[in-house]
C-alpha cells in the first residue's frame, strides 16, 4: 500500500511541477508583454513606397499607336459624359447647396 501511495505523490509531483512551470511561464509572458506600452513597441513599417517610386514609366510611353489609341478612347469618354452631364445645372446645385 505505501508503494502505491509513494508512486501516487511522486507521479503527482511530476505533473505539478511540468505544469505549474509552463502556467507561470505562460501568465509571465502575458503579463510583460501587456504591461509594455504601445508607444514602446517596436513597429514593422511595410512599405513600397521606394520600389514604387524608383522608375514610373508605363508601356504605352514607347508605344505611339497604343497611345494614340488610349487617348482616343479618353477623348469618346469625356464626350460622352458631356453629353449626358449639364455642366449648368451641376453649377446651380452647387450654388444652391452653398446658400
Amino acid at each position: 500500500m505505501k508503494v502505491y501511495y509513494l508512486k501516487m505523490l511522486l507521479f503527482t509531483f511530476l505533473i505539478n511541477t511540468l505544469v505549474l512551470a509552463h502556467y507561470e511561464n505562460f501568465v509571465n509572458n502575458y503579463y510583460n508583454v501587456s504591461l509594455i506600452q504601445n508607444n514602446v513597441k517596436s513597429t514593422r513599417i511595410k512599405s513600397r513606397l521606394l520600389a514604387q517610386t524608383q522608375r514610373h514609366n508605363p508601356h504605352y510611353h514607347n508605344d505611339p499607336e497604343l497611345k494614340e489609341i488610349i487617348d482616343k478612347m479618353n477623348e469618346e469618354a469625356i464626350k460622352k459624359y458631356q453629353q449626358t452631364h449639364d455642366p449648368y445645372k451641376q453649377l446651380k446645385e452647387v450654388v444652391h447647396v452653398r446658400i
